[in-house]
């Protein structure tokens, strides 16, 4: 081939490739997707998957449903779809190379909020017993599967506060996706509170999330004990509150140095010591003291853990921080008293 006629070639591919771009940036023009943020300037490659990608039945969902969204070229031959989901909380990217446009079925990126899980996220046995108690069975050894009713394979991971899956994805499962994203973060949540999460697997008992961490409903011994954690960094507790048996006397009994009013003194001289009384019937109440079950059974809950109390109507048992380890022993606590309760011959009044 000649020189002039080289020339000649490569003039009409720069000219055909600048009409390609011009048809392109027309085309998009004339069918703009409501919603996409201006995309840059890029190379001809670049605007084949800037617009494969802007023409997307995920782009076209985006743009119904009133979701922001913006594309961008990647490394130069990666182009993303960035859709903002204001609903659920959450942002998901689309990728599509040159020559393959996102279809219906597409590899997509879903990210959501959240704590950071820790070391919660390698105890996948943990994570996936709280997912089964949340209604969605996971596998504990199929390590690139975390939703089963999604296909695979699937990556989770956390970074800059998100937490992060990535998987092929048909456009009509966008809806489970998201609920399955919400229930991962919320069992890795649960996850970061071992004791909790340990003792909830072990007794079969419900473990949920209150606005402040963990709350459990406990089944022991015929009694429902409610326990939570309460409250922000220095002024956190863990409460657990349980139901008094029929039969118990008026009465408010708390630690020494934290019950209000002026105390009444009972026939029963360690009581009086270690206790503060408010009671309808005080010699009443110091005769059923000395019950030595019951007395140390209250003794356990009231004087054990300062703060806690029992009325008439509720044994609250109240501990500085997250009890840890020691929940267990305190739930035992609590239904030992409310047996004590229970079985006690009380004192006519």
């Amino acid at each position: 081939m000649t020189t002039g006629a080289w020339l000649a070639l490569c003039l009409i591919t720069v000219g055909g490739l600048i009409r390609l771009v011009q048809h392109l940036r027309k085309e998009g023009a004339s069918q703009a997707i409501t919603g996409l943020s201006p995309r840059p300037a890029t190379t001809v490659d670049g605007q084949l998957i800037l617009h494969a990608l802007e023409q997307s039945p995920w782009a076209v969902l985006a743009a119904q449903e009133g979701w922001p969204m913006h594309s961008e070229i990647m490394m130069g031959a990666v182009g993303r779809l960035d859709i903002q989901l204001p609903e659920a909380g959450a942002s998901l990217s689309v990728s599509g190379h040159a020559g393959a446009a996102p279809g219906p079925v597409a590899h997509v990126t879903l990210r959501m909020p959240t704590p950071d899980p820790g070391a919660a996220l390698r105890d996948r046995s943990t994570v996936a017993g709280l997912m089964t108690q949340l209604g969605r069975p996971l596998d504990p050894d199929a390590a690139q599967t975390w939703l089963s009713e999604l296909p695979g394979p699937q990556g989770l991971s956390y970074l800059k506060g998100q937490l992060t899956l990535a998987l092929p994805l048909n456009l009509n499962q966008l809806d489970e996706a998201l609920a399955g994203l919400q229930d991962l973060a919320r069992a890795l949540e649960l996850s970061g509170h071992p004791p909790w999460a340990a003792l909830a697997l072990e007794q079969g008992w419900a473990l949920k999330l209150s606005p402040t961490g963990p709350s459990m409903t406990a089944q022991l011994r015929g009694f429902e004990i409610h326990a939570r954690l309460q409250g922000q960094t220095e002024r956190r507790r863990c409460i657990l509150r349980c139901s008094c048996p029929a039969g118990v006397p008026p009465m408010t009994l708390n630690h020494i140095e934290h019950g209000h009013g002026e105390p009444e003194a009972v026939p029963h001289l360690i009581a009086n010591t270690l206790l503060h009384i408010r009671a309808l019937d005080p010699v009443a109440l110091g005769q059923d003291l000395h019950d030595e079950r019951l007395f140390q059974a209250i003794l356990t809950v009231v004087h054990g853990y300062p703060g806690s109390s029992l009325t008439q109507q509720r044994i609250e048992l109240v501990s500085p921080d997250d009890l840890g380890v020691g929940l267990q022993a305190a739930i035992h606590a609590v239904a030992d008293l409310a047996a004590a309760l229970e079985e006690h011959a009380w004192t006519p009044t």
